[in-house]
């Protein structure tokens, strides 16, 4: 697809990507620090037995809390633009305002459910543990305000600190709580670091829910007042709850498919090296919602495809590179960075990477759907993704967690191809770059088969095979250095 006049260093979008491209990639360096030294650290504390229940309660609290979510992030990252463009901080505050004292109560009604959920979903949590699920599931629901709401208001680098610091957070509070394996101290950490980002949040955006100006006053339009809001996030968190259902019932089934604690962790340990990616090109990706609605408003939709092509083709690039990471230090680094008892994750891990192929789509396909207003299109996706995980993983269980976390990964190409015209759409825009992007995976295929023990081996073929893989792309222009020059023009002039 041709690139339009405007889409130069100069030109707003490409402003507006460089500031949300800088803030994440800034805060890129907490995540992958905070994911290495949880994985280092945690497991290990823990031991497999009270890692894998840990596992296995994170889980159950991750589903309870997204029954909360609401749809924060779409109703911001569409709307607030919208509104503020129009009426100002009063119209946000108006909108903030309602929005809010609807999530308090919904975090207050879920928090107290989840108490009697765990308890009924795991008989051996004892009533402590179980209450601090419950404290866990109220904090998290209650910051799922403030953070979405920074997201709506560009303001991308206090947005991502929620994410991408979480993990550094924890895992201090852990190995500063736990002295010997313990799953209420681990649970009292979890509950802790929940609260930690919500005063965290609260704090960020307390002129925008504390004042004269949040209320009807400020007379916003029928479509922006809190009931339509809540009813076009409702859709959307429909969606995201059957997708997290998705990820996080996935250490559930294992635990109930095996039987198995250790199964369980190493299922665990693998799904969070999938998500560290998965979650960098989701900040990315809602990063450009607000962009894309603006080029909307500015009737500009080559630009917006062009923009959109962009995210679909370098995040097939990062995630093809992750993949090959990933097959390379699977078997060396499993036993040294989570425990000898966690070797068995090797194969567990290789299995799982095959999951990140279909992420780009499924992200733009998330994309068009909140622009376009359109949450039936990712519930259908989601409801696709659970339904191939639900056949794949009783098809596959007599792989123990390998083949279930495979089973995963089938299921996060349903999720993709769910998104139906829009999953059409966005290859269309990533055209033949995406295409020779995702091709590229076969430059790794030999490192899927790589077993030795040496982890500087191991590293040394992925680089050697990663810089052959960046040149394949350079030379078939998938990737375009005076793309990226205008981006990182724009980072160094501010």
């Amino acid at each position: 697809m041709p690139e339009t006049s405007s889409s130069g260093a100069d030109h707003a979008a490409t402003r507006a990507a460089a500031r949300s491209l800088s803030a994440i990639a800034f805060n890129q360096v907490a995540q992958v620090v905070g994911s290495l030294i949880f994985v280092a650290l945690v497991p290990r504390a823990l031991g497999t037995e009270v890692y894998g229940q840990l596992a296995f309660s994170f889980a159950l609290t991750a589903i309870l809390q997204m029954l909360g979510e609401l749809g924060s992030q779409e109703i911001f990252s569409r709307f607030l633009p919208e509104v503020r463009r129009a009426q100002g901080d009063a119209g946000v505050r108006a909108l903030v305002g309602g929005l809010f004292r609807a999530r308090a109560l919904v975090g207050l009604a879920l928090g107290l459910v989840a108490v009697g959920v765990a308890r009924l979903a795991a008989p051996w949590l004892t009533f402590t543990q179980a209450a601090l699920i419950g404290l866990a599931v109220l904090a998290r629901i209650w910051a799922m305000g403030p953070f979405p709401l920074l997201l709506g208001l560009g303001e991308t680098l206090k947005w991502s600190v929620e994410t991408t610091w979480r993990q550094i957070v924890v895992t201090v509070l852990v190995l500063t709580l736990v002295r010997a394996p313990s799953l209420t101290l681990a649970l009292t950490a979890m509950a802790l670091h929940e609260l930690i980002f919500l005063a965290l949040g609260a704090w960020w955006t307390r002129r925008w829910f504390i004042g004269p100006a949040a209320g009807p006053a400020a007379g916003l339009p029928a479509a922006h007042t809190t009931g339509p809001l809540l009813r076009y996030g409702f859709k959307f968190s429909l969606s995201n709850f059957a997708l997290v259902l998705m990820f996080r019932i996935s250490p559930i089934t294992v635990e109930r498919l095996t039987g198995s604690h250790p199964e369980t962790g190493y299922f665990d340990l693998s799904l969070s090296a999938l998500l560290l990616l998965y979650t960098l090109l989701g900040q990315v990706a809602y990063a450009f919602v607000p962009i894309l609605t603006a080029l909307q408003l500015e009737h500009k939709p080559d630009e917006a495809r062009v923009w959109l092509g962009r995210v679909v083709r370098y995040g097939a690039m990062l995630l093809v590179l992750g993949l090959g990471g990933m097959w390379a230090v699977a078997t060396p680094l499993s036993p040294v960075l989570f425990g000898a008892g966690f070797a068995p994750a090797a194969n567990t891990l290789r299995m799982m990477a095959f999951g990140l192929l279909p992420l780009p789509i499924a992200w733009a396909g998330v994309i068009l759907s909140t622009v376009e207003k359109r949450p039936a299109r990712k519930l259908w996706a989601a409801l696709t993704g659970l339904a191939v995980f639900a056949v794949a993983a009783l098809a596959l269980r007599g792989g123990q967690s390998a083949g279930i976390a495979l089973a995963f990964a089938l299921a996060l190409l349903g999720y993709a191809a769910g998104f139906g015209r829009g999953a059409l759409a966005a290859v269309r825009t990533g055209g033949a770059g995406w295409a020779a992007a995702t091709l590229g995976v076969l430059v790794f295929v030999p490192l899927y088969f790589w077993r030795q023990p040496n982890i500087l081996l191991g590293l040394a073929a992925w680089v050697g095979l990663a810089l052959a893989y960046v040149a394949l792309m350079l030379v078939t222009r998938a990737a375009q250095v005076r793309e990226v020059r205008s981006v990182l023009a724009v980072v160094r002039r501010r």
